[in-house]
């Protein structure tokens, strides 16, 4: 489906997709089912815009790596710094 162009085409195999897990015996199959149905408008514009949540899921990944080098320190002021060195690529003069 993600490499389809044509919403109008994706647009009928979520409609597809959504009637078959509404009629499965299987409830978290619906739940899933009727979430799709719910977001699909967001679904289709990502995919006409070709909208990627890449660079969002990469920066989170450098956050959680800058909160595992923190343990122990709990200040504030601690957090920003370390998360702003290593999610913005920022360089620190070294002392000579």
């Amino acid at each position: 489906m993600w490499e389809i162009k044509n919403v109008e085409v994706i647009r009928e195999y979520l409609e597809k997709w959504h009637y078959w897990g509404t009629h499965s015996n299987i409830k978290e199959i619906i739940t899933l089912a009727k979430m799709i149905k719910r977001i699909s408008y967001g679904i289709l514009e990502s995919i006409k815009e070709n909208i990627s949540n890449g660079v969002v899921e990469g920066s989170n990944n450098k956050i959680k790596t800058a909160f595992k080098r923190l343990y122990g320190l709990k200040t504030e002021t601690y957090r920003n710094t370390m998360i702003f060195l290593m999610a913005g690529k920022l360089s620190l003069p070294t002392r000579c």
